[in-house]
């Protein structure tokens, strides 16, 4: 693959503390300051409180505090759309279902 063909883009800062109408901005404006053709983010609906098996990307199994807010991606996206001019939005998960 020719570096004409990649394209690249980052997933914005939708979960956790740093999920915030400025960071969002700031993280979407930046990506087309750079030049990047994407932004993505998550969809999370629920959150675990009891786990029965161990989540594997932490030492103790527990799943990251950062889970446990994330905002809406429709909206989040909706908010970047009205303040971007060129950049790709995308979902990399959809609960449609829910």
């Amino acid at each position: 693959m020719s570096s004409e063909n990649m394209r690249l883009g980052f997933a914005l800062p939708q979960t956790g503390a740093l999920a915030s109408r400025e960071n969002m901005a700031s993280g979407a404006r930046r990506a087309e300051e750079l030049g990047l053709d994407s932004v993505w983010v998550l969809d999370r609906v629920m959150a675990p409180e009891q786990p029965k098996a161990p989540y594997p990307a932490s030492a103790d199994g527990s799943l990251p505090e950062q889970f446990n807010r994330t905002l809406d991606p429709l909206g989040t996206l909706s908010f970047v759309a009205a303040i971007t001019e060129r950049v790709t939005l995308g979902t990399s998960i959809m609960n449609l279902p829910y």
